[in-house]
């Protein structure tokens, strides 16, 4: 529907969900049934709770980080979380993360559930791109109050620049998904691949490159029917990112 939308509908009837849908549950597609749906029904928003957060070290309450990161109006803003295999504490997990405003995916797997492995890959990622580039693209990142995510201080300095500060990190209210509603619709779709249960230690890297891929490229409704990777390119193409 979102690619028919953008690219225009070649057939005289117009298809909304709700049609398609109706079309689905009527039997006018053979061989495909409501069970086959990813997701079935309509999700109900959650009421949003206001929830003092269980901080640890002192962290960033959601409420200090800037009205630009809320109202999705300045790249660089992230949600980050883990997607665990639900079957072993400390076993290798992904670690996801989702930009704000293009809705950006990025996943990486991790040996274990734990504060070294998530400092590990933030320390990979900035001597990938360097201190200056990486500060620009993370300027903050969103988290739960997850064990993983609780030595904020480390996250936040610099591994190339001692001392030097490279992003910013912010805690959501315990118990309310809905702050960081992105990265929890990202690990949904995540799921689609790789279901609670599954042995992601066995997950190769292309694998996780190929999901990653189909997440940049499938077409969005909270874009207006664009992808990740459209917005993506956009927003590079702003003075800010160049």
């Amino acid at each position: 529907i979102m690619e028919l939308r953008v690219k225009g509908n070649p057939y005289k009837t117009k298809i909304c969900t709700t049609t398609l849908y109706s079309y689905l549950h009527s039997g006018v597609f053979p061989g495909v049934t409501g069970k086959d749906l990813r997701r079935r029904g309509r999700r109900v928003k959650r009421q949003y709770r206001r929830i003092r957060p269980a901080l640890y070290g002192k962290g960033r309450p959601i409420e200090e980080r800037p009205k630009t990161a809320n109202n999705r109006t300045e790249y660089g803003h992230w949600e980050m979380d883990c997607i665990t295999s639900g079957v072993k504490q400390g076993s290798a997990c992904l670690l996801t993360l989702v930009e704000r405003m293009t809705r950006e995916p990025l996943i990486f797997k991790l040996c274990s559930h734990t504060q070294q492995e998530v400092i590990r890959v933030l320390n990979k990622l900035e001597k990938q791109d360097g201190h200056r580039a990486f500060r620009n693209k993370f300027k903050s990142i969103t988290v739960d109050n997850g064990h993983e995510f609780l030595n904020h201080q480390a996250m936040e300095t610099s591994h190339l620049k001692q001392g030097r500060q490279r992003t910013t990190i912010y805690f959501a209210h315990p118990y309310c998904s809905c702050e960081r509603g992105s990265i929890e619709h990202l690990n949904g779709m995540i799921r689609w691949f790789i279901p609670k249960g599954s042995n992601i230690a066995a997950i190769s890297p292309k694998q996780i490159a190929k999901i990653q891929q189909w997440l940049l490229d499938i077409p969005r409704r909270s874009l207006g029917g664009q992808s990740a990777g459209s917005a993506l390119a956009k927003a590079r193409a702003l003075p800010a990112l160049t």
